[in-house]
């Protein structure tokens, strides 16, 4: 418990110092797949909204374009630097021709399902762009379904705190 208040009390000035900025630029580093506190950051900021700290309209836009950024930049990532290694040096570690065909053609007929279905889980959710511009499934399949589904699930959606009534 100690580490959720240090965790807290580290977040708790940044947060107040730039806003809904802070939130937008750690969202775009976790959806890159880096190790930031991306899910503790957006509960956080969602308390201080609560309180009144900070715009909860404007913390879901920036939340929403923080992780829609991410994601695209990550997919421009995967398919310029990743593809060309995996190209390279996929055979090996048994990254034949005819296994990522296969797994190109498995995210390309259930590319929505994918999508949707990463959104929930953390190492699936920060690597899910990535992946997409190293299978070369096309931009539009992670821009539209990135878009889409992004309001649904921006990273971790808490319900507003609320104290129960007696």
């Amino acid at each position: 418990m100690e580490h959720v208040g240090h965790v807290a009390a580290t977040l708790e000035p940044f947060v107040q110092h730039y806003g809904v900025f802070a939130v937008s630029l750690v969202l775009a580093f976790e959806s890159l797949g880096a190790p930031v506190p991306g899910e503790t950051l957006l509960i956080f900021a969602s308390a201080l909204a609560h309180r009144g700290e900070m715009s909860l309209p404007a913390l879901l836009i920036f939340a929403w374009a923080g992780s829609v950024l991410g994601d695209n930049i990550g997919y421009l990532i995967g398919k310029t630097i990743c593809r060309a290694t995996i190209t390279r040096y996929g055979g090996k570690i048994g990254l034949t021709d005819a296994r990522i065909s296969a797994v190109e053609e498995t995210f390309l007929r259930y590319g929505p399902a994918t999508v949707l279905f990463a959104r929930f889980f953390p190492i699936l959710r920060q690597l899910n762009g990535i992946v997409a511009g190293a299978l070369g499934t096309g931009q539009r399949c992670g821009l539209e379904h990135g878009c889409l589904l992004l309001p649904i699930f921006p990273r971790t959606r808490p319900q507003p705190l609320t104290s129960p009534t007696t």
